[in-house]
């Protein structure tokens, strides 16, 4: 069994590494920028004040935290000691390693739950357990901001370092948040006006697989000029849905008791 020990160690290499890449770049990597920003544009139009508790189930390296301090009790998780090594750095507290299939907090806890890019994880085995974990820990009226990478066609070698499962359409998403009894305000796809690059990137890697992931370094000016139109999208995603893009954005909200 030698040869599944060394495979075990290579992916857990593999993800130290990529934490490394991801602690070093999130802050100013234009696709982390511009999903940031749209978060802070969603709470900001359902929430006026301060003081909510809000859980990042996924939480990365814990840049998204840093924002969601601006809006009360950030909450940080997440199943990786190496993301929650990188979080610590950042000189975040409030820290739990945990699984976002069996979340650890009790019933009605946050006012907010935010997941980018968690639930299809292939360590995730069951996305229907995990939204329905986001809805247990959901007060009343509270909201879930869920980001996922959309369509099949576009997995790559790129996908294999993340440790894709499953990407979404706007409709599969959309019906297995029914079934965990969410109420849509939002369902769209994202990263619209870069698509056709992006689909011509990934058609290349599946070509001409990459022994990297897509997660390095740009020149600066490309970055910036990213960053420029995921913002100016993100505008007009405050009017409208998108019908295509790299990603799906859902807004949905736990329905309170009837009396």
């Amino acid at each position: 069994m030698y040869w599944f020990d060394d495979a075990i160690n290579c992916n857990k290499q593999m993800e130290q590494q990529e934490y490394e890449i991801l602690y070093k770049l999130e802050d100013n990597f234009w696709w982390h920028v511009g999903l940031r920003h749209l978060a802070h544009l969603s709470l900001k139009n359902m929430f006026k004040g301060k003081g909510l508790n809000i859980l990042d189930a996924g939480c990365g390296t814990g840049a998204n935290l840093v924002l969601l301090e601006e809006f009360g009790t950030a909450v940080g998780l997440d199943i990786s000691p190496d993301a929650l090594k990188y979080c610590k750095h950042r000189n975040l507290e409030h820290l739990t390693r945990g699984s976002v299939t069996n979340l650890p907090y009790k019933d009605g806890l946050f006012h907010v739950v935010i997941s980018f890019d968690v639930i299809y994880h292939t360590q995730v085995g069951d996305d229907i357990n995990a939204l329905s974990e986001f809805h247990r820990v959901l007060r009343d009226e509270g909201f879930l901001i869920l980001n996922l990478p959309a369509y099949n066609f576009l997995k790559s070698s790129h996908d294999k370092f993340i440790h894709t499962k499953r990407r979404y359409t706007r409709a599969e998403i959309v019906k297995k948040l029914g079934q965990t009894r969410f109420i849509i305000q939002k369902a769209t796809y994202r990263n619209t006006f870069l698509f056709p690059l992006l689909l011509i990137i990934r058609f290349f890697k599946r070509i001409f697989p990459s022994e990297q992931s897509d997660l390095k370094p740009l020149p600066h000016r490309i970055n910036d000029l990213f960053v420029l139109l995921l913002k100016f999208e993100n505008r007009i995603l405050q009017l409208m849905n998108f019908p295509f893009g790299s990603s799906v954005y859902c807004v949905v909200k736990k329905e309170g008791v009837k009396i």
